[in-house]
């Protein structure tokens, strides 16, 4: 009869790669816990799975979303309609007719994608203003 010791749950090479998949931290400390794999492709799969963290964690493009308080004058002062070019052309003559600079017409287009309606961006600059004071 041979003795062979059956792994326990996190010693399962499987299991490691389902956590690592789906619940990453523990996932991670098991793998390097129970030095199944070399020290190479622990460290690999380290790399990769902090790449994947680091390159979600900006995922929702609010670095380039204008403030809101910066917007409040432009949606207020905006065509009352949502204006959608087709393409430069339409936007210069939108821009023109209604007495704007291009610099001007493009940030009201980034504050309007930003904030639909002025109940948003009011909201967001109430919040914002909250921030700063407390």
């Amino acid at each position: 009869m041979e003795n062979q010791t059956e792994l326990k749950w996190h010693q399962k090479p499987k299991l490691i790669i389902i956590l690592l998949i789906f619940f990453f931290p523990v996932g991670l400390y098991f793998m390097w816990k129970n030095n199944l794999w070399t020290k190479k492709t622990r460290w690999i799969v380290t790399g990769v799975i902090a790449l994947l963290f680091i390159a979600n964690a900006g995922g929702s493009g609010s670095a380039n979303k204008p403030k809101a308080c910066d917007c409040v004058d432009l949606i207020y002062e905006g065509p009352q309609m949502n204006w959608y070019g087709k393409d430069d052309t339409d936007d210069k003559m939108m821009a023109d007719t209604w007495g704007w600079s291009k610099e001007k017409f493009d940030k009201w287009k980034k504050c309007r994608d930003a904030y639909p309606g002025k109940a948003s961006v009011d909201k967001d600059c109430a919040k914002e203003n909250y921030k700063t004071s407390h």
